[in-house]
C-alpha cells in the first residue's frame, strides 16, 4: 500500500471524523485510526462498515482473538448505506454503550485508544498500541507547524501538499500560512508538482 494512499485516505475521511468529535466527543484521530486498522485503510470494506461494529446485515469471515489466540470465526456486522452513515454510527455506537463511558471522557487521543481497549472494544490484545501506532506514523491530529492549528481552514491541504513535497516550512519551522507567495516561489512549486514532489 502506497503512503499517496493513505494521505489520501486521511484527506478522504477527516471532515467526517471530526464531525464524530464535535457530535459525539471521540478525537478525531481516534476514529480515522480505528476505520483504518478494521479495514485497512479503506481497502477491505465490507457493507460501508469502516468499524467492524457488529449487528443485522450480513455476515462474513473475520477473526477474533480468544483465550489469546486469533481465530477464523463467521460473524455478524452491522451494513451502511454509505462511509458518513457508518462514521455517525461509529460515534453513537459509543455513547449509547455504558461501557465505553470512561474513554469518552478522555481527550487526548492516545488515552482514549488504551481506555477503548480497556472497555472491550476489540479483541485483540495489541489494538490500543496498533491504534496508537497509526495516530503517530501519521501525524493524526498533530499540526504540521506551531502557527498553522489543526483548527486552521486550510490545515488538511497545507500537510497534504508539505507531505507531497510541494512546499515546506521555513527555517524558523514555521509555515506562515497568510505570507504571499512570489513568482520566484510559485515557479519552484509549478516545478516541484510537475515532478511529483521534492
Amino acid at each position: 500500500m502506497s503512503n499517496q494512499h493513505v494521505h489520501e485516505y486521511i484527506a478522504k475521511v477527516t471532515p467526517i471524523a471530526q464531525q464524530v468529535e464535535r457530535v459525539f466527543g471521540i478525537p478525531y484521530p481516534v476514529t480515522i485510526a480505528v476505520s483504518a486498522l478494521e479495514t485497512g485503510w479503506g481497502r477491505y470494506v465490507k457493507g460501508n462498515n469502516y468499524f467492524g461494529i457488529k449487528g443485522e446485515g450480513q455476515s462474513f469471515e473475520t477473526h477474533e482473538f480468544i483465550h489469546g489466540e486469533k481465530v477464523q470465526v463467521v460473524d455478524s456486522f452491522r451494513k451502511y448505506s454509505s462511509l458518513e452513515e457508518s462514521f455517525l454510527d461509529f460515534g453513537r455506537f459509543l455513547n449509547q454503550n455504558p461501557r465505553y463511558t470512561l474513554a469518552l471522557q478522555e481527550k487526548d487521543p492516545e488515552r482514549f485508544a488504551k481506555a477503548l481497549q480497556a472497555a472491550g472494544y476489540a479483541t485483540d490484545p495489541e489494538y490500543a498500541d496498533k491504534l496508537i501506532s497509526i495516530i503517530r506514523r501519521w501525524g493524526l491530529g498533530k499540526p504540521t507547524f506551531p502557527d498553522v492549528p489543526t483548527s486552521h481552514w486550510a490545515y488538511q491541504e497545507i500537510k497534504e501538499v508539505v507531505s507531497k513535497g510541494l512546499l515546506q516550512g521555513f527555517p524558523d519551522g514555521e509555515f506562515k500560512p497568510n505570507q504571499p507567495v512570489t513568482r520566484a516561489e510559485l515557479a519552484v512549486i509549478l516545478y516541484r508538482l510537475g515532478r511529483g514532489g521534492s
